[in-house]
C-alpha cells in the first residue's frame, strides 16, 4: 500500500472535531478515569486462568467486572456495550441524528468470513446497534479488522463520511481482548506471551475506546469541542512482523513524517507522542528507527514520548483509539503541557498508521 495521508485545520479548511469520548479498560471505565490512573500510575494485572507451558499462569491486565466464562466475541461485545453508554447518550443530544455511521477497529484474527470470523464480528456489531437502540437511534456499522493500526484507517473512513454526507455526527473507536484460549495458545506457539521468563513477549490487555466526531457547531450543542483531528496517515511495512525479517521502520516512518512535515511547515512542533510499543524487540526496534526520522525538527525541549502497554497491558485493535482519548484528556488539563500529540500504531502485519490531535478546536465550521 502506498502511503496515504489527510490533514485537516490550516490550509486545509475547517477541521472536525471530537465532541464526545468513552474508555473501558482494566483500569478504568471512562476516558476521564484512564487518564487518571494512568497518571497515577495504577495497574490491574493479575493472573489469568490460562497456562503458559512452564507452568506460569498468564499475566493480564483485565476489566474484573466481567464474567471469567466469558471469552473472545463475547467478551469484547461486554467492554464495548459499556464503552458506547456514554457515547449513545451524547448522541441521544443530537435531536437530528436518526442513524448513526460506527466505525469500528477490531483484531487481525476476526478479518475474513473463514473459520467462524463473521459470527464473531456480528456478535460485536449487535452489542453496539443495542446501545444506540437504547436510546432511539440506529447504527450503520462498518468496521477495520487491522490489528493495532485499525483506527488510523477506522479513523479516516468516519471523517470522510462526515465531510461527504455532511454529517452531525460519526462515532469511531475500537475494541479488542486477549481473554480466548485461542488467541492465548497462538501466543503461546509464536512465544510472544509473557510467562515470567521471556522478556521478549508482552502483557495481554483488554478494553475499548471511542469518540464522537463533529463539526466544531454542533459539538457545542454537546459539551463543546474537546479536541481536533488534524492529521491521519496510513502506510504499510515492507518487513513486517510476519515476514521473519529485521524491521526497516520504513511504513512507520513515512506515515509519521508525512504528518511532522506539515508541522514543522506550519512553524509548530509535536508535543506529545504516544506509541503502542510493548517489550517485544521487535516493535522495540521500529519505533527506535522510526521516531528520530520523525521527530526531527518537530522536537523540543520538554517533548514527551509515552508508551500505553506498560500500565494497561497490549490493547490491540483499541491501542490508538485509548491513546487518543487518554491524549484528549491531558490536552485539555494541560498535563501534559501539550498543544498537540501524535499518535502511532503498528500492526502485528502490514498496516502502519499515525494519528495527529491539537488541543485548541478551529473555530466555525
Amino acid at each position: 500500500m502506498t502511503l496515504e495521508v489527510a490533514h485537516w485545520g490550516g490550509r486545509w479548511g475547517a477541521a472536525p472535531v471530537v465532541a464526545a469520548t468513552s474508555a473501558v479498560n482494566a483500569i478504568a471505565f471512562s476516558a476521564h478515569q484512564t487518564w487518571a490512573f494512568r497518571r497515577a500510575e495504577v495497574t490491574n494485572f493479575v493472573e489469568a486462568p490460562f497456562l503458559c507451558q512452564n507452568g506460569f499462569r498468564a499475566t493480564m491486565a483485565l476489566v474484573r467486572t466481567l464474567p471469567p466464562r466469558a471469552i473472545g466475541a463475547e467478551r469484547m461485545a461486554l467492554i464495548t456495550a459499556q464503552a458506547l453508554d456514554s457515547v449513545a447518550d451524547a448522541v441521544k443530544a443530537l435531536s437530528a441524528v436518526k442513524e448513526v455511521p460506527v466505525v469500528l477497529s477490531l483484531p487481525d484474527r476476526l478479518a475474513g468470513d473463514e473459520a467462524g470470523r463473521a459470527p464473531q464480528r456480528r456478535t460485536i456489531e449487535r452489542a453496539v446497534a443495542a446501545s444506540f437502540a437504547r436510546v432511539g437511534r440506529s447504527a450503520q456499522i462498518t468496521h477495520h479488522a487491522r490489528g493495532h493500526a485499525s483506527f488510523g484507517f477506522a479513523l479516516r473512513e468516519a471523517i470522510d463520511l462526515l465531510v461527504t454526507r455532511r454529517l452531525e455526527a460519526v462515532v469511531v473507536g475500537g475494541v479488542d481482548s486477549y481473554y480466548d484460549p485461542d488467541v492465548v495458545d497462538t501466543l503461546l506457539q509464536e512465544g510472544r506471551l509473557f510467562d515470567g521468563e521471556e522478556l521478549d513477549s508482552f502483557i495481554p490487555g483488554e478494553g475499548a475506546a471511542f469518540l464522537v466526531l463533529s463539526r466544531p457547531h454542533v459539538a457545542r450543542r454537546l459539551s463543546g469541542p474537546l479536541a481536533r483531528v488534524e492529521s491521519v496517515a496510513t502506510n504499510d511495512e515492507p518487513a513486517h512482523w510476519g515476514t521473519g525479517l529485521p524491521s526497516m521502520g520504513l511504513g512507520l516512518s513515512r506515515a509519521m513524517r508525512s504528518i511532522s512535515d506539515r508541522i514543522a511547515a506550519e512553524r509548530r512542533f509535536v508535543d506529545l507522542w504516544l506509541a503502542d510499543v510493548t517489550n517485544e524487540n521487535h516493535r522495540v526496534h521500529e519505533w527506535q528507527l522510526a521516531y528520530p526520522r520523525a521527530s526531527a525538527g518537530v522536537s523540543r525541549e520538554g517533548t514527551e514520548f509515552q508508551f500505553l502497554p506498560p500500565l494497561l497491558g497490549d490493547l490491540g485493535a483499541a491501542t490508538m483509539a485509548t491513546a487518543a482519548v487518554i491524549a484528549i484528556e491531558g490536552l485539555r488539563r494541560s498535563d501534559p503541557e501539550a498543544d498537540t500529540c501524535l499518535i502511532m500504531g503498528s500492526s502485528q502485519g502490514p498496516e502502519r498508521a499515525a494519528v495527529l490531535l491539537a488541543r485548541e478546536p478551529t473555530e466555525g465550521g
